[in-house]
């Protein structure tokens, strides 16, 4: 209404407007029903849950829900012809009208774009809570988030697929004639399997492991100390981490202790030795441009810089020479159980009778852990050790692939017993 007051509508565009009216009135009721079926679903025990998270299992929507969601795809996709309509229009004015009426129409575009983009993503995830996945297809991982907004408890309904590798395979691979892919982190387990089966890439792809030009025996030290331990007590592994870390960091030098948890991360900062708690830049408190800015500066004044942070800083984190001398690595970065997608996936692929712990977990945990270790050599001078502060890569079968999928960095490792 806003918009044809300023702009004026064309007669056609006009009467599709005037449906918008009876849409949104089915939505709303359409939504009631939604909310009455979520309560009854998370009341339930039917389905993995914890506190704030609901998935569905293997990623099937119940009947009901999805009976809803193909009437809410429907709308949303009648709400979208109508937006669609009407910034084909402001488009033809803005193209056809004088210099005034041009701008106006222009603005108003700009503000149709927010809507138009929150419909089609609608429209998306309704079109998959409707859809039922084909018997032995890799399903869509579904699940609800009970979130906290201004003060009241929702219901965010998530979608995604548990590997992207069909959709680049209809979307790009299929379609490509040709194409060069490249990352220090395409190889895991000194495979090219992982990479292989995430994305989907055609059979007769080719792979080939360029030689790093670091000199990784003469630059760096890889070292799991006698004090690592066994992370599975959690108590005593939070414990002698504290413990460790108190002996580890030199006040001197630029550290980075990379944690799996924020919630262990926030616990060993608050046993830290109080002379080395001024040191520490915690993740939570800044972004991470300012993270990375603020530890720069500490080291260019000649003081010592410690962060403590999450997996998200072993990927795009630049920091070379004397901003990072010492990398500890609290544990090894395997998935959080309880990821809906890599849930939904688990599930899938014990039902085709495969491992989901060699084929999925491991690789993955692998990668991660090169990117960590990654972290400390940014340029051909760059020299300093990595500590892994888990035992176990020592102990368990996993741990020696894990290990020679490592760059060959001087070692020096503890007593297996």
């Amino acid at each position: 209404t806003q918009i044809a007051s300023e702009v004026g509508y064309d007669q056609a565009v006009g009467e599709q407007t005037e449906k918008l009216p009876a849409i949104l009135k089915q939505m709303e009721d359409n939504f009631l029903f939604v909310e009455e079926i979520i309560e009854g679903l998370w009341g339930s025990s039917i389905y993995p849950i914890d506190e704030s998270v609901l998935r569905f299992n293997r990623g099937k929507v119940p009947p009901d829900l999805r009976i809803i969601a193909k009437n809410l795809a429907v709308m949303f996709s009648q709400l979208n012809r109508i937006l669609e309509l009407v910034g084909d229009m402001l488009l033809e004015k803005g193209r056809d009208e004088g210099p005034e009426l041009k701008q106006v129409a222009e603005q108003n575009y700009m503000r149709l774009s927010i809507p138009l983009g929150r419909s089609e993503a609608s429209m998306h995830l309704w079109q998959s809570y409707a859809a039922e996945d084909e018997a032995g297809e890799m399903p869509t991982a579904r699940w609800l988030n009970k979130i906290e907004m201004l003060g009241q408890a929702d219901i965010e309904l998530c979608s995604s697929p548990v590997m992207a590798s069909q959709i680049l395979r209809s979307m790009l691979w299929d379609d490509c004639f040709a194409a060069v892919l490249t990352s220090a982190t395409l190889s895991a387990l000194n495979s090219f399997n992982r990479v292989s089966t995430r994305m989907g890439l055609p059979e007769q792809s080719h792979y080939h492991v360029v030689p790093s030009p670091f000199d990784y025996q003469q630059s760096a030290i890889f070292e799991v100390p006698a004090t690592a331990s066994d992370p599975r007590d959690s108590k005593a592994f939070e414990a002698g981490l504290i413990a460790q870390l108190n002996r580890l960091i030199d006040p001197q030098l630029a550290t980075l202790v990379i944690f799996t948890a924020r919630y262990q991360m926030n616990e060993v900062f608050k046993g830290l030795d109080e002379s080395l708690k001024p040191l520490v830049l915690l993740q939570d408190d800044y972004s991470k441009q300012e993270l990375v800015r603020r530890h720069r500066e500490r080291v260019d004044s000649g003081g010592g810089s410690v962060i403590f942070g999450l997996g998200s800083l072993t990927e795009g984190v630049d920091l070379p020479g004397d901003y990072v001398k010492h990398v500890i690595i609290a544990k090894l970065p395997f998935a959080v159980p309880n990821d809906p997608v890599e849930a939904t996936l688990t599930e899938w692929l014990k039902e085709q009778g495969r491992d989901p712990f060699w084929e999925i977990s491991v690789p993955d945990a692998s990668i991660k852990l090169k990117q960590a270790c990654g972290r400390l050599l940014r340029t051909e001078s760059d020299s300093g050790r990595i500590t892994l502060l888990d035992r176990r890569i020592l102990t368990k079968r996993y741990g020696k692939p894990m290990l020679d999928a490592l760059p060959d960095f001087k070692r020096e490792l503890a007593s297996k017993r």
